[in-house]
């Protein structure tokens, strides 16, 4: 189970002092053997070889979409780990890092995307841990940052609203070395004296706090390229072979219904700031825009579209042969739906580019008469319509052709 916390709950004396930090006493999920060749494909082994199956579509969005992407993942958080340790050295420029930053935080979201296999088991465990938005707290991150200044170490376990990149965003980028706790309230004192710190101390204990979060994000990052790699555990051979499901279809499933994540993009991305969705109580929410300190909203938005169509055609080519679910429609004699897809694949594509184009999604939001029917002229309103619109084709004609279940937060949720 989770613990989360708004910052409204940093007003609490109790929920404070839980909000612990993690110890290297303490076991590392992450850090378990995955197996060294254990469960190789056979030599020059090739998914997209011959006539369609649901097996083979399974290896080639394992070996050729979701393993490249877990690979890349690793790579860039390696490469962010390094730039933080040199901008801790010196204290000098960050641009560097916030760069790095964004590497990463871009190819995490597009491995996201598909929440699959080792980053949906245990309930999701290594996506919490790496990324909590829309739980991250800042000002729970400003306790963390003070006290561990004050008594020089860390204790026990953070909650994920505290840690992981979203948690480093708000230490790279909020540039004042401020908080956003209520520093007018007794319960965060500390904090307020601590803002008062010379800025150099200030930065050393960020630093501190960051490499802290970086050890943890390292961990998880090689732990997810290991478990896809083909050389080591190999998922993508477990999904091949149904291997922890009851049958192949059913490990196709799994995947459909980690499809189902577009779901994010339309509600928590696009849908609560438009105020279209339950989770927003007022005409609009636009403080609710992902990536608030780092203004790469839309970069997340581009990215899990891109993950998610990747996995439907099998690849990052649309026309080129690599076994997708478009390719097991066509087998299954449903190629008027695959079709109708496509084009609903290229129509969000096509919205997104041109809602980009229009500038940072936050004053775009603001700037909204309202996007209550498809009919709206602003590219922002329309763009949200085709994300829904192909959800709704998912749930409606892809898992009905090829006789799939949907996941059970959506059965029966036909809107």
């Amino acid at each position: 189970m989770f613990l989360s916390a708004g910052c409204s709950d940093f007003f609490n004396p109790t929920i404070v002092e839980e909000v612990k930090g993690p110890s290297s006493d303490l076991p590392n999920p992450f850090e378990k053997e995955t197996g060294e060749g254990s469960n190789p494909f056979p030599k020059d082994f090739d998914p997209n070889a011959g006539t369609f199956s649901e097996a083979k579509m399974l290896a080639n969005i394992g070996l050729n979409v979701i393993f490249p992407e877990a690979r890349n993942f690793r790579v860039e958080v390696e490469a962010l780990k390094l730039r933080l340790s040199e901008y801790c050295q010196d204290l000098q420029s960050m641009e560097p890092l916030k760069t790095q930053w964004k590497n990463a935080m871009k190819a995490y979201h597009k491995l996201a995307a598909i929440p699959v296999g080792p980053l949906a088991e245990n309930d999701r465990l290594a996506m919490a841990y790496l990324y909590s938005w829309p739980s991250a707290n800042s000002c729970g991150v400003d306790v963390q940052v003070e006290k561990m200044s004050r008594i020089g170490k860390i204790e026990g376990e953070l909650i994920v609203s505290v840690k992981g990149l979203d948690a480093l965003e708000y230490l790279i980028f909020e540039d004042q070395l401020q908080s956003t706790c209520n520093l007018n309230s007794p319960l965060f004192r500390k904090v307020k004296d601590w803002v008062e710190r010379p800025e150099s101390e200030k930065r050393k204990d960020r630093c501190a706090f960051s490499k802290h979060l970086m050890s943890e994000i390292e961990s998880i990052a090689n732990w997810l390229e290991s478990s896809w790699d083909p050389q080591k555990r190999n998922f993508s051979k477990e999904l091949y072979e149904g291997k922890g499901f009851s049958s192949v279809h059913e490990a196709v499933n799994a995947v459909s219904d980690a499809m189902f994540a577009i779901e994010e993009v339309k509600d928590e991305r696009l849908g609560v700031p438009l105020g279209l969705h339950s989770d927003c109580t007022a005409d609009q929410c636009p403080e609710r825009v992902e990536h608030p300190w780092s203004q790469s909203e839309w970069t997340a938005i581009e990215q899990r579209v891109l993950g998610f169509e990747a996995v439907y055609f099998g690849g990052y080519d649309k026309v080129s042969k690599h076994f997708g679910f478009d390719d097991f429609l066509n087998s299954s004699g449903h190629g008027a739906v695959a079709s109708s897809l496509k084009e609903k694949f290229l129509a969000v594509e096509a919205l997104l580019k041109d809602a980009k184009a229009q500038g940072p999604l936050t004053a775009q939001v603001q700037a909204s008469s309202g996007c209550g029917s498809q009919g709206s002229p602003e590219k922002l309103c329309q763009l949200f319509w085709a994300v829904k619109n192909l959800s709704s084709s998912l749930k409606l004609d892809l898992l009905s052709a090829l006789s799939l279940k949907a996941p059970p937060v959506y059965q029966g949720d036909n809107d």
